[in-house]
C-alpha cells in the first residue's frame, strides 16, 4: 500500500515537471515575458529621462548624481546666428542646392558650466531634397576646459582657418541623415559647420562637402 503511494505521487511529481517545462516551452507564455520585459524596460527608461531632464522654470534642467548639470538659459543669445550669412551659404553651395532659408537660432542651453547654441539654414537641394547646413557654438569656461573635452578626439587636423585650428570629422549618420562636419577652434569656443542630408539621397559629396564648409567658415565672423 506505502509502494503504491509513493509510486502515485512520484507519477504526480513528473507530471508537474512535465507541464511546468510545457509552459516554459508555450509561444504564449515566451510572447508574456517577452512583453512584461519590454514594459520593465520603458519604465526604467521613462524614470531616467525624467530624473535627468526635470521640468526647471519652464525649461528642461537637470542635475545628475555626479553633479552634472542641464539647462536652458532663457533669454540668452551667443550670437551664433549672425556668424554666418545666409548669402554666403547660398554663394558657396552654389548650384548644389535650389534654395537657402533664413536662419533660425536656437536657445541657449547650458551642458555644466558650458554654453551652447545653434543656427540653422534650412535648405533645398538640386535634387528636390530637404537638408540643411548648421553653426553650432560651444563656449566652455575657459580655454583649458575646451582643451580637457576631448571635442576633437576622433577628428583629423584640416589645418588653420583665419589663424584658428580647424578639424574634420568623419561622415556619421543620425537617424535618417548624414552629416559632414568641420571643427574650429577659436578661444574658448568650439565651433562645429555642418551639412545635413538624407543618407538615402546625399547630393553633396562627402569631400566636396568638406571643401564647402571650409569655405563658409573662412567667411565666419567668430
Amino acid at each position: 500500500m506505502a509502494g503504491a503511494k509513493k509510486k502515485q505521487q512520484s507519477t504526480s511529481k513528473r507530471t508537474a515537471t512535465r507541464k511546468k517545462t510545457s509552459l516554459l516551452r508555450s509561444d504564449s507564455f515566451r510572447k508574456k515575458a517577452v512583453l512584461l520585459l519590454i514594459v520593465l524596460i520603458a519604465v526604467g527608461a521613462i524614470v531616467v529621462f525624467t530624473w535627468v531632464l526635470p521640468k526647471y522654470n519652464g525649461a528642461k534642467s537637470g542635475v545628475g548624481a555626479d553633479g552634472f548639470s542641464v539647462y536652458e538659459m532663457k533669454g540668452a543669445d551667443l550670437g551664433v546666428a549672425n556668424s554666418v550669412s545666409k548669402e554666403d551659404v547660398q554663394r558657396i553651395l552654389g548650384d548644389q542646392v535650389k534654395s537657402v532659408s533664413d536662419v533660425k537660432k536656437s536657445g541657449v542651453i547650458n551642458l555644466n558650466g558650458a554654453k551652447g547654441q545653434t543656427a540653422t539654414f534650412p535648405i533645398v537641394t538640386k535634387g528636390d531634397q530637404q537638408a540643411s547646413f548648421y553653426v553650432d557654438v560651444l563656449e566652455y569656461k575657459n580655454v583649458a576646459a575646451l582643451e580637457d573635452s576631448g571635442v576633437t578626439k576622433g577628428t583629423v587636423s584640416a589645418g588653420k582657418i583665419n589663424d584658428s585650428p580647424a578639424y574634420y570629422m568623419k561622415s556619421n549618420k543620425l537617424g535618417d541623415q548624414r552629416e559632414t562636419t568641420l571643427l574650429v577652434s577659436k578661444g574658448s569656443k568650439s565651433y562645429k559647420f555642418v551639412i545635413a542630408q538624407p543618407r538615402q539621397n546625399i547630393t553633396i559629396s562627402e569631400a566636396e562637402g568638406l571643401e564647402k564648409l571650409i569655405e563658409i567658415a573662412k567667411t565666419a565672423k567668430l
